[in-house]
């Protein structure tokens, strides 16, 4: 069994379980490894033109998830102005191997778990279905993905009115 599976299976809640699985499962079916791997690359070119020349860093969208490099800082406790920054205008050492870690460990799926819960954070829903579509409208900014997750999220569990 996949270790991110086995660490998503620990969460508490069963509704945010099935959504992360969701999450997981399009992600990796639309970035398969070869290109991740392109990412981290372009991540570390990125974090080195910062160190070299002070250039501010992409905020990618990195790892299994493809969680923005901004959410993952804020997971951490890290204050930004603007939550939806395109760059990032410093980032220490600490914070980039931190970054790093979150892609590749049980991390990445606090991160995630944190994030869903920050995006239903005062929010109240009829359905399950429209809190899965609002997910995925919010985590990726499509509506083909949201009604993608929402489906993905019916079809493998048939929770229909589980908010």
């Amino acid at each position: 069994m996949d270790k991110f599976i086995q660490h998503i299976d620990m969460i508490d809640s069963e509704y945010r379980k099935l959504l992360i699985k969701g999450i997981y499962m399009i992600e990796t079916h639309y970035r398969p490894m070869w290109f991740r791997i392109v990412e981290y690359f372009w991540f570390a070119f990125n974090v080195t033109s910062h160190v070299l020349f002070k250039n501010p860093i992409k905020n990618l969208t990195i790892g299994r998830f493809q969680v923005g490099i901004i959410n993952i800082l804020r997971y951490r406790g890290r204050k930004f102005t603007y939550n939806n920054s395109d760059y990032i205008e410093s980032l220490s050492l600490s914070e980039y191997f931190y970054v790093l870690r979150a892609c590749h460990s049980d991390l990445s799926v606090k991160v995630i778990d944190w994030l869903i819960c920050e995006l239903l954070k005062d929010k109240e829903f009829y359905s399950f279905n429209t809190q899965a579509r609002f997910i995925g409208l919010a985590y990726n900014g499509s509506y083909e993905y949201a009604i993608e997750l929402e489906d993905w999220v019916i079809r493998h569990q048939g929770f229909h009115n589980f908010a």
